[in-house]
């Protein structure tokens, strides 16, 4: 069976139902579950303010199917490079978080589309973020980031919307 490891203050697993396609969690407890697909169709994960301090390795062996991953408003400091396995990724919020930096392998999520760094520890967009062939969606408000990379040029032929309010006046 599936299981999500709830990283809370309990420390115990959350196991989801085998028909799966949507999970959110809020405080530790899964508060929406659309059972319409089998789990190996889940296509949405939220685990948001659930004070989360690692991503729950559990979530890394849904690669094949997860489109959709919400860890915003935790307190990550880091994101594992096997994050890379999410294949199918489609969207990713890592917003309000403390993160400072981003994984080198973090290119490899080549269906990535829409990419919320917002709220986070960056002092600039974070060079793998330049490498993501798909990102039509980025945003990096209220990091106070000062530095925007050269190589976010590269994106500029798939990239249709930049989000940087509320960072060093120098780059608005």
């Amino acid at each position: 069976s599936f299981v999500c490891h709830d990283h809370t203050s309990v420390r115990k697993p959350l196991h989801l139902p085998r028909s799966l396609k949507r999970a959110d969690q809020v405080d530790g407890k899964v508060v929406e579950a659309s059972q319409q697909q089998p789990r190996q169709q889940l296509a949405a994960i939220a685990i948001s303010g659930s004070g989360l301090r690692a991503v729950p390795p559990s979530i890394l062996f849904c690669g094949e199917w997860l489109q959709h991953l919400d860890l915003s408003h935790n307190r990550l400091e880091s994101i594992p490079l096997d994050v890379a396995r999410l294949n199918r990724l489609k969207w990713l919020n890592l917003s309000v978080n403390y993160l400072s930096s981003l994984p080198e392998g973090l290119d490899r999520l080549s269906e990535l589309e829409d990419l919320n760094l917002d709220a986070n520890n960056f002092v600039e967009v974070p060079l793998p973020v330049t490498r993501l062939p798909r990102l039509k969606s980025l945003s990096v408000r209220f990091i106070c980031i000062r530095k925007v990379p050269p190589d976010l040029a590269r994106l500029a032929h798939v990239l249709e919307t930049l989000r940087m309010d509320g960072n060093h006046p120098s780059l608005l």
